[in-house]
């Protein structure tokens, strides 16, 4: 039970959209050559070395996000008029569509995301968000759609330490689990990069650094996930690796 929920942390903290935290710039900002970009995402085996790429991104002459390549689904990414992301769709392997759809509210933060994979019947959920006066994600609620509509919210609540994620407080019907991130690096986290899309897919809002001790609580039971990191010149990380002796860990590119 341990390992599975310690290896369920890390999909859910590190798949791959849209940072919802202050440390992102304005998506209004253009990118600019000196940017640095997020190229590619891939789950790591630190003893064998052994890697496969989970996501990959790609950007226009401009810079911006243009592609998003994640789980073998080709997304492309639709802006507003004013420069935001408005979606990212695609086709799964079976030729179903696959997209993630998203409003802002007046503050130009994220209000609703609406997620549709059809494989080949209707599967996904609406995730709606809610922020605290410094403009940080406090609360997630996601309902299921198509085949598991009705069923009982998916609720997530935040608390901040300045740019980084205190806790997080996870109610699914009758169970509840708290994770206290015990302790973070002074570095800077790649999922704030590639416009944020690292952010949404995962579920979690961005960090500014990234946590090296996370301490989870479900009912009597308390479990710790302890990580270390290798970084590149730019202050990014470029790789993670779980310290439970599981051999999993991730690898991130850049541009530069």
């Amino acid at each position: 039970m341990k390992n599975q929920f310690l290896k369920r942390s890390l999909i859910l903290l590190t798949v791959a959209m849209v940072a919802l935290t202050s440390c992102k710039k304005d998506k209004t900002e253009e990118p600019t050559s000196n940017d640095v970009q997020l190229l590619k995402i891939s789950s790591w085996n630190p003893t064998t070395g052994a890697e496969t790429t989970s996501t990959e991104f790609t950007y226009d002459n401009n810079g911006k996000l243009k592609t998003v390549v994640s789980s073998r689904v080709d997304l492309a990414v639709n802006y507003t008029t004013n420069g935001k992301v408005s979606s990212i769709k695609g086709l799964n392997s079976t030729g179903g569509e696959v997209s993630y759809s998203l409003e802002y509210n007046t503050a130009g933060q994220i209000s609703k995301v609406i997620y549709v994979y059809m494989n080949p019947k209707d599967f996904g959920y609406t995730k709606t968000f809610e922020y605290n006066a410094t403009g940080k994600v406090i609360k997630t609620s996601s309902v299921s759609a198509g085949a598991l509509s009705g069923s009982t919210p998916y609720i997530v609540e935040y608390t901040w330490n300045g740019d980084n994620i205190a806790t997080s407080k996870v109610t699914n019907g009758a169970t509840v689990s708290t994770a206290t991130y015990v302790n973070y690096d002074a570095k800077l986290n790649p999922y704030s990069l590639g416009d944020g899309v690292a952010a949404i897919i995962s579920g979690s809002p961005a960090s500014k650094n990234n946590f090296t001790e996370l301490s989870t609580n479900m009912g009597s039971t308390t479990s710790v996930q302890k990580r270390s990191y290798e970084y590149s010149t730019s202050g990014y990380a470029v790789s993670l690796k779980l310290l439970d002796g599981s051999n999993e860990g991730q690898r991130f590119y850049y541009n530069k």
